[in-house]
């Protein structure tokens, strides 16, 4: 645009039904170009306004002037301009997302961006030499990568400038055609799609608005212009009668100093808009916003005239505090979120809220969650987090939804972007996942291998290579290091402690991002038990028998031949086991049955162990020398022995039998009060043993019994 002189800004309060109230009006400048935005963060909307003609105010400088909250304003900061960007337009936005507005002018090949520190004053400017354009709005993330861009004018062109979130820019490599006569750029979703759409406004001699209805990710349709009025100079989008569709103000000035009319064309939610309404005053630029926080929607016109301010209709006003969010690019089947954003009644009355949901075109990728009440007080405002999650190597859009008690309900949306990718390149462990062979308990067998891949440009410093638990025991080959595009194997072995599933994890910590890498590792040990399964004592006299049952159990599907043994019985006695070996299922417990045997004594003639009396081993020993000397006597007289011999023969051998019976009688005994033979009373440890062997493997185990006997 052309400099204007003699302007001054004029405040309209609305009434809300589109007509407004007699303006206030703040001279003293030859204000060119206006912006706003809240630069000091007390909630009031702010003026930055372009001054070029020194008057009240200093020439080439920008004004930050103050809002009141009640449509007036003081004067704040300035921002001395260098010369070169006399008489341009400015944008306001949070270029470098820090959360504070920015101002943005261009001229020549450059542009320079203001940085706001929060307070109402700003920063030195930082540039960006991306060739010679005109900034006349248009500002948006318009290809969902979290970064706000520029679509500026250059001659018969748009461009889009890629902005990099610091508040600089990229060259264009994307043009639009357009009319020569182009003046100003309006960026906003008029469809409620979710992408963001573009109003161009041509002035003389066209005099036309066009919507470009965008396609996403910096595409744009041609449209078709549409006339209103004798000489537009510009205009700004925003919901004028709170029915929930963006409507569209178009300033408009017949000549350098004079102004005819402003128009309202009201919106119909679609992209399209209504019949204009002639406001009662013209401008050269034209602003809105709640400039005294009743909740209304107000204008500032920049004009010759004056200022005017229009209050709205006692109404609830729900509004977003962002008109979209942008995810940019995350990983696929991952999320990212909630991003939060507030909704407000800023209007005079309770909010009755009926739903909050997401609709359009990806519903399923992005999910909402609030605390919003059933009903919002005037003032008040809630929270509303917002999720992504991609599915696919695509981009995705919908739009978060309010549906309230206002007029032309939904009230207010915001547009959701995102980009699916896939992960960045990172080293990684194959397999993620290893299952070993079945292993007996205390033994080794063969190691799976387990491969590093370093898919990075990069080398990967290998700091460690561990397995956990102790049932598994890595051999690793990566050494120190492993080059770029490499890969180098580790050996797992599984050596398991105890029967059963045996779970672990290889752990190999280097000098990634995603350090450490791991692998899940499982295997099952093979074993058995042995225990008794009742008593484990049993009592018995010399000739019972004692017995016992155990169990056999099998551990990690263990399906062989346990064997059994018996040691530690006592003398006189036998330990047995029945049956002697036991295949198991692998599944389902065995029992084997112990039997120990005693032995009793044999009574007959046997005496008691403390023999007869003293007297009574007297006379014994007195009647065995009788009848010994009487064998002698008889065999010693030679005149008997003709007669006599074979008849004394059987009478000595009588007499010898008698004699050691009675001598033996006499001596006899047991063991324990015994007889003679049987097994001895005491108690006794018993020893069962269960065993299986093939090849290398030897598994036993063994069993404690008590015997007593008495």
């Amino acid at each position: 645009m052309e400099p204007e002189e003699g302007n001054t800004a004029s405040v309209f309060l609305g009434n809300g039904d589109g007509t407004f109230q007699a303006p206030e009006i703040f001279s003293g400048g030859d204000f060119l170009a206006y912006a706003l935005g809240d630069f000091n963060g007390d909630g009031i909307p702010d003026l930055a306004m372009v001054n070029s003609i020194y008057t009240t105010f200093v020439s080439n400088t920008v004004y930050i002037l103050l809002g009141n909250g009640d449509g007036t304003f003081s004067v704040g900061s300035q921002i001395d301009l260098p010369s070169v960007l006399l008489n341009n337009q400015l944008v306001t936005a949070d270029f470098n997302g820090d959360g504070k507005l920015d101002i943005a002018m261009a001229f020549g090949s450059t542009i320079y961006v203001f940085l706001g520190n929060g307070d109402g004053t700003f920063q030195a400017p930082v540039i960006s030499n991306v060739g010679t354009f005109n900034l006349e709005g248009g500002i948006g993330d318009f290809n969902g990568d979290g970064r706000l861009d520029l679509i500026a004018i250059a001659g018969t062109q748009l461009a889009w400038l890629q902005g990099n979130g610091d508040g600089t820019f990229q060259t264009p490599s994307t043009y639009y055609a357009i009319g020569p006569d182009t003046n100003t750029i309006l960026a906003a979703d008029l469809n409620r799609d979710g992408k963001l759409d573009l109003i161009t406004v041509q002035g003389a001699p066209t005099n036309t608005y066009t919507v470009m209805l965008g396609s996403g990710g910096g595409a744009f349709q041609a449209g078709v212009a549409s006339p209103v009025g004798s000489a537009l100079t510009g205009g700004v989008i925003a919901d004028i009668n709170a029915d929930g569709m963006l409507d569209l103000v178009l300033s408009d000035a017949a000549s350098v100093g004079t102004s005819t009319s402003t128009f309202l064309l009201l919106g119909n939610g679609d992209a399209t808009f209504q019949s204009p309404l002639v406001l009662p005053s013209g401008s050269m630029y034209s602003v809105a916003g709640d400039f005294n926080n009743d909740g209304k929607m107000d204008m500032v016109l920049a004009q010759s005239t004056g200022a005017l301010v229009y209050l709205l209709q006692e109404t609830p006003v729900p509004g977003f505090s962002q008109p979209s969010v942008a995810f940019g690019q995350q990983v696929v089947g991952t999320t990212i979120g909630p991003v939060y954003v507030t909704l407000t009644n800023s209007g005079t009355v309770p909010l009755t809220i009926s739903s909050i949901t997401i609709a359009g075109a990806n519903t399923s990728n992005f999910a909402q969650t609030n605390n919003c009440p059933g009903s919002l007080a005037a003032g008040a405002n809630c929270q509303i987090g917002v999720t992504f999650t991609p599915t696919a190597l695509s981009t995705f859009s919908a739009s978060l939804i309010i549906s309230d008690d206002t007029d032309g309900s939904p009230q207010q949306s915001v547009s959701l972007s995102g980009q699916g990718i896939n992960p960045a390149p990172e080293p990684y462990l194959s397999p993620a996942n290893v299952t070993f062979p079945h292993q007996y308990v205390g033994t080794s067998g063969l190691p799976q291998s387990i491969v590093l891949v370093n898919v990075t440009d990069g080398v990967l410093n290998i700091a460690s290579v561990t397995a956990t638990p102790a049932d598994f025991a890595p051999l690793s080959t990566c050494g120190s290091t492993l080059a770029p595009g490499a890969s180098c194997s580790i050996g797992v072995f599984f050596d398991p402690s105890a029967s059963g599933t045996r779970t672990g994890t290889l752990t190999v910590q280097d000098s990634a991002s995603n350090s450490p890498q791991t692998a899940s590792l499982t295997g099952t040990g093979q074993d058995f038990s042995l225990a008794p399964s009742s008593q484990a004592t049993a009592t018995v006299s010399p000739g019972q028998t004692a017995s016992y049952t155990l169990t056999v159990a099998p551990g990690g599907g263990f399906d062989q031949t346990v064997t059994f043994s018996c040691s530690g019985a006592p003398a006189q006695s036998t330990c047995s086991v029945a049956p002697g070996s036991i295949t198991l299922s692998g599944s389902s417990a065995s029992t084997a049955s112990v039997t120990v045997s005693t032995a009793g004594s044999s009574m007959g003639m046997m005496q008691p162990i403390n023999g007869p009396p003293a007297d009574r081993m007297l006379g014994l020993w007195f009647a065995l020398s009788g009848s010994l000397g009487l064998a002698v006597l008889l065999t010693g007289s030679a005149r008997w022995r003709p007669v006599l011999r074979p008849q004394m023969l059987y009478g000595l051998a009588y007499l010898c039998l008698l004699s050691a019976g009675v001598t033996m009688s006499a001596c006899g005994g047991g063991n324990g009060g015994s007889g003679s033979g049987g097994t001895p009373a005491g108690t006794y440890n018993l020893t069962v043993t269960g065993s299986f062997a093939s090849g290398p493997t030897n598994l036993a185990h063994t069993t404690k019994l008590t015997l007593v006997v008495q």
